[in-house]
């Protein structure tokens, strides 16, 4: 059951995203999904693909907990300067951390995921014994405690002739963040996060916080691998959010 402090229209809800999720064949909470997508391995980077025709970018879904602690999914990623992972405002990630929810059968669930996203990085590893990082943490004797992490690129280099939306208008939340931001000019431009909300209406990228941090939440995203200074590195890239419960 779900917990008892869900609302009623909330436990319908998440139970029948749960529901249609399975169908889909791409749930991470599905023990047959390993049987429906395959790595792609390229010289640079892999991605996940489906096995089915067309062969293209596998989407996967996810149901969790999104942590309070460590969340940045903001309109700016809290960039705050230049840091070794992002060293102009260009770089910046919306990220957050997904936990385990608090009862079955989601709890149940996440405990497949886990096992099918460990399995899936052990088929991409390139580097035996080597630290697999950047989508799971926390593994352990208890893989309810294990935590994953989905990112999501705010900014995108603008081609010479494609026409967006002024950065000028785009939500930051600090001094530095803004002028960095004005100095790009008209070389990038901001891509949102396609986010709804509960009642499934377009959650606006300066309420993200508002709406997604404490939140039960469906995730869909795609997996890619890489290895960087001898370390397999994968990538759970944010494709949609919606809020299954408000935080």
């Amino acid at each position: 059951m779900l917990p008892a402090h869900l609302l009623h229209g909330e436990q319908f809800e998440a139970c029948g995203v749960r529901r249609g999720l399975f169908v889909s064949g791409f749930y991470t909470g599905d023990p047959l999904l390993m049987n429906r997508v395959k790595w792609r391995f390229g010289d640079h980077r892999d991605i996940l693909v489906r096995t089915t025709e067309p062969v293209e970018h596998a989407v996967l879904s996810t149901i969790v907990s999104i942590s309070t602690s460590e969340f940045h999914l903001t309109a700016d990623g809290d960039w705050e300067g230049p840091t070794s992972e992002a060293q102009s405002v260009a770089d910046a990630e919306a990220t957050c951390m997904g936990e385990a929810p608090c009862a079955d059968p989601l709890k149940h669930d996440f405990l497949t995921t886990i096992e099918n996203l460990s399995a899936l990085q052990e088929l991409a590893a390139a580097i035996p014994d080597s630290e697999r990082v950047g989508v799971m943490s926390g593994q352990g004797w208890n893989p309810t405690g294990t935590t994953l992490t989905f990112r999501h690129q705010l900014f995108r280099h603008r081609a010479r002739d494609e026409d967006y939306a002024n950065l000028a208008d785009w939500p930051v939340y600090t001094y530095t963040a803004r002028e960095a931001l004005d100095a790009l000019g008209y070389t990038h431009y901001a891509v949102p996060i396609t986010a709804y909300d509960f009642e499934g209406y377009t959650v606006p990228p300066n309420t993200y916080e508002q709406h997604f941090r404490g939140a039960l939440a469906q995730i869909d995203f795609t997996l890619a691998h890489d290895v960087v200074e001898e370390k397999d590195v994968y990538r759970a890239s944010i494709r949609s959010m919606r809020v299954l419960r408000h935080p």
